[in-house]
């Protein structure tokens, strides 16, 4: 063997050694993760309620004896009692009427009798109007609670009128976010039996008689997305008794408690199959956002195409932290990620809950006169909040 065929064989083993030494060095890579801790303020003085229940003749149905709204209004109520500071009680139309009465007194007098005694203009209620007089309750240190039906009066020209109060409560959201920018909103969906006359709008057919049938009304939850997330840390309104059916919020942006670690838990990730799997343990409960919200990952978004979001679930034990996010990373290039949960859209439940016409209640049991306008109209205060939180990390590698 001559000089020359020698050294190539040399030089052809040291590159297959290089190479060899490469691609295990690739497979072996580790990567180091980090973020920056968030803490979030947590409610030191429980807030105070103030508790609103639409007295409107159009609610005189949902007061008969079984109805499970006086049993869920009763039960929430008596449940946030114990863990706000003071709790105030009105009855409300055009006018607020305070309730001097304890809450068992409150509950006593859901009647349609008492309704009647305790005055105001009980024939034409304006939501809009309403939700102004509710709103200017809400501060830094009081949640609001308004019940209604949320039924629009619709007038023959109902596209118009519906974009009207969409408006006015955009106009109400706005308004009060100028003054009070961390206000929140959450919009429980409920169902009680009814039995009583329903009213349709003028023009659009004569009261009806309803039977012991299921119908929709709505809890507001309005106040700071801290104090709100609070009660709601001490009363889950998904476990609400007697009709909860759905809910939305919205909230301004928030950035919330997370950490993030390995499936391990230390910091240090090891590539499987040239990937690398990261785990975000995040508190969700200050952006008031439901579960399924949470879990549906087509509402997380990153700025790398490497970096994907595989899973969300919730964490059944008690923690500091709501969920996990399960995080595939695919290029160990990447030194800077952020991962954002946007703002999801309305929910189906309120598009399907919706009703313009006014018209046949017994085709439309189960749905409410506008209330995808009224909805829409608070979804339009928060148009500008497409990020409801943020994510962000730091990758190294080891």
């Amino acid at each position: 063997m001559n000089d020359k065929v020698y050294h190539k064989r040399i030089l052809s083993a040291t590159l297959l050694i290089s190479l060899a030494t490469c691609l295990f060095m690739s497979c072996t890579e580790r990567l180091e993760v980090s973020s920056v801790p968030i803490n979030y303020p947590k409610v030191i003085n429980p807030p105070s309620l103030n508790v609103f229940i639409e007295n409107s003749g159009s609610m005189d149905g949902y007061m008969c004896n079984g109805s499970e709204l006086k049993d869920a209004v009763y039960s929430y109520i008596s449940k946030l009692n114990r863990n706000t500071d003071t709790t105030r009680l009105f009855f409300i139309n055009s006018y607020i009427i305070p309730y001097k009465k304890e809450l068992r007194g409150f509950i006593k007098d859901l009647t349609p009798q008492s309704f009647r005694k305790a005055g105001g203009n009980r024939a034409n209620s304006d939501i809009g109007e309403m939700l102004k007089n509710v709103l200017e309750s809400v501060s830094d240190t009081t949640v609001s609670i308004f019940i209604s039906d949320c039924i629009l009066d619709l007038p023959q020209d109902a596209m118009d009128f519906l974009n009207i109060k969409k408006t006015d409560i955009l106009n109400c959201v706005s308004d009060k976010r100028k003054d009070f920018p961390n206000l929140s909103v959450k919009i429980l969906k409920m169902q009680s039996k009814f039995n009583g006359i329903y009213y349709y709008s003028k023009g659009h057919g004569n009261p009806v008689r309803i039977d012991d049938k299921n119908r929709p009304y709505y809890i507001w939850i309005l106040g700071t997305n801290n104090n709100i997330a609070f009660l709601n840390s001490k009363v889950p309104t998904s476990e609400i008794k007697y009709g909860f059916m759905n809910e939305i919020s919205f909230t301004p942006y928030v950035s919330v408690p997370f950490e993030v670690s390995s499936k391990g838990q230390g910091k240090v990730l090891n590539a499987v199959n040239g990937q690398y799997e990261m785990l975000i343990k995040a508190d969700f409960r200050p952006t008031l956002k439901s579960n399924t919200e949470i879990n549906n990952i087509s509402n997380y978004q990153t700025y790398s195409h490497d970096i994907t979001v595989k899973e969300v679930r919730e964490i059944k034990a008690e923690s500091m932290y709501s969920h996990y996010i399960k995080v595939v990373i695919k290029n160990a290039n990447i030194k800077e990620e952020i991962i954002r949960f946007k703002t999801p859209d309305i929910a189906q439940w309120v598009i399907d809950t919706n009703d313009t016409s006014g018209c046949d209640i017994n085709k439309n049991m189960n749905k409410t006169t506008g209330i995808l306008s009224l909805i829409e109209g608070v979804a339009e205060g928060y148009k500008e909040e497409t990020i409801n939180t943020n994510f962000k990390f730091s990758l190294k590698r080891k």
